[in-house]
C-alpha cells in the first residue's frame, strides 16, 4: 500500500475520531467511547507509521 493510502486511512480514523466526538456516545455496540477512542488512535497512530514506512524508500531512511 503506498504513503498516499496509508495517510488516507489515518484521515478516515480521524474522522470517526471527530464523529465519535460529535456523538458523545460509542458508535459501535460492546464497548465504550473511550474504548473506542483508545481503538482508534492506535488505528490513527499505525496508519501515520506505515505511511513513514512507505516513504522511506523514497526520500531516504535518514530524511524520515
Amino acid at each position: 500500500m503506498s504513503s498516499a493510502a496509508k495517510l488516507a486511512e489515518a484521515r478516515f480514523f480521524l474522522e470517526l475520531l471527530d464523529a465519535l466526538e460529535k456523538r458523545k456516545r460509542p458508535l459501535t455496540r460492546g464497548a465504550t467511547a473511550a474504548q473506542e477512542v483508545s481503538y482508534l488512535l492506535g488505528s490513527v497512530l499505525n496508519s501515520l507509521y506505515s505511511a513513514l514506512e512507505q516513504a522511506k524508500p523514497i526520500t531516504g531512511v535518514e530524511a524520515v
